[in-house]
């Protein structure tokens, strides 16, 4: 694992794994309130792309502590791509517009060092691997309703291929945030190379009105563009820095 930039350092560090990643094509100007200050729009095969995501961490440490109880995450959000040209730097990574985690700790922690508008959810993830395949379904229960979504694919995962939407994923490892004073936070996930497993399966139920908000709501008839199942591995958090 890399590290971000000289002048910040790792924060937390853990195991991310079973990272699946839905996309769905969306108008630019749908996603221009969520935009921070000095960044833009990243496209993708000039698709402007709104994305589902679940992934589980492990083996969790802050500044090098595990914290009883707490070292492991199950997360799962709504994101979308950005970059920010920082001097002769383009910097590429991603806005969170909502995230789900399944522990209360986690969740102040979240939105208190990174502004990541993270929520407590009670959560489910599923893994299974039978027949070759390997399967990835996470889920969540909200006023009596049942949402997930559901990712299958290949057993033995394999690198990516050059400009596949698994390469464009994997290199956004900057996260974007506004602040209260229109300002922007930055920070990086950085972790090695991932692998990928080639995905033959998809399945979401979810109401992206009700969880995300009414301008979402059209999405429950739209059909996801892309799909990956990434392998994952040693990654970490940085500091923050604002500009």
């Amino acid at each position: 694992m890399e590290k971000a930039d000289s002048e910040i350092k790792v924060l937390s560090e853990f195991n991310i794994k079973r990272i699946a990643v839905i996309a769905y094509r969306v108008e630019p100007e749908l996603l221009y309130p969520f935009l921070p200050e000095n960044t833009e729009l990243h496209y993708w095969n000039n698709n402007c792309l709104l994305c589902l995501q679940g992934y589980i961490l492990s083996d969790i440490e802050i500044q090098g502590y595990q914290l009883p109880y707490h070292k492991s995450l199950q997360v799962m959000n709504l994101h979308f791509y950005v970059k920010h040209q920082n001097g002769e730097d383009c910097e590429y990574g991603i806005v969170y517009i909502k995230n789900f985690l399944s522990k209360s700790l986690f969740k102040i922690l979240s939105n208190h060092l990174y502004n990541s508008n993270s929520i407590t959810k009670i959560t489910a993830c599923v893994e299974q691997i039978e027949d070759e395949l390997i399967s990835a379904s996470y889920s969540w229960a909200y006023r009596l309703k049942n949402f997930s979504f559901h990712v299958m694919g290949n057993e033995i995962p394999v690198p990516y291929r050059p400009d596949s939407f698994e390469e464009f994923i994997s290199t956004h490892q900057w996260i974007f945030a506004k602040t209260i004073n229109n300002k922007t936070l930055q920070y990086k996930m950085a972790h090695s190379k991932w692998q990928f497993h080639q995905t033959i399966n998809v399945r979401v139920k979810l109401d992206f009105g009700t969880e995300f908000g009414e301008e979402f709501y059209y999405l429950n008839e739209e059909n996801p563009i892309a799909v990956a199942l990434a392998e994952g591995s040693w990654a970490g958090l940085t500091s923050t820095k604002e500009f």
